[in-house]
């Protein structure tokens, strides 16, 4: 069901993102995946390390830090104490936002 006047969109797996990379780069789904896993696998350091990972038209990942907070739990209507934490958080790119228009 469309939520927020938003369209339901299909989940692609990763198996299927390979598929795809390897038509897109002319090899094989083993070369995919393991080019995949490469810079996942990079992006995930640099964000362990609180870096900011750009790619120009395409879009930035960074690490935000969610401050301590109160918020209710939605079971029982009782107050708790949300820890502080880290997210990634992506902004596209200008290129990005104009294919999406």
């Amino acid at each position: 069901m469309p939520q927020h006047g938003k369209e339901e969109q299909k989940m692609i797996g990763k198996e299927e993102f390979v598929k795809k990379l390897a038509a897109n780069m002319e090899t094989t789904n083993v070369e995919a995946k393991n080019s995949l896993e490469g810079v996942l696998e990079t992006l995930q350091q640099y964000l362990d390390e609180g870096q900011a990972v750009k790619f120009v038209g395409f879009g930035v990942f960074e690490v935000k830090v969610v401050k301590e907070r109160i918020g209710t739990d939605p079971r029982n209507g009782k107050k708790i104490r949300i820890p502080a934490h880290r997210k990634v958080n992506f902004r596209m790119g200008q290129n990005m936002k104009n294919r999406l228009g």
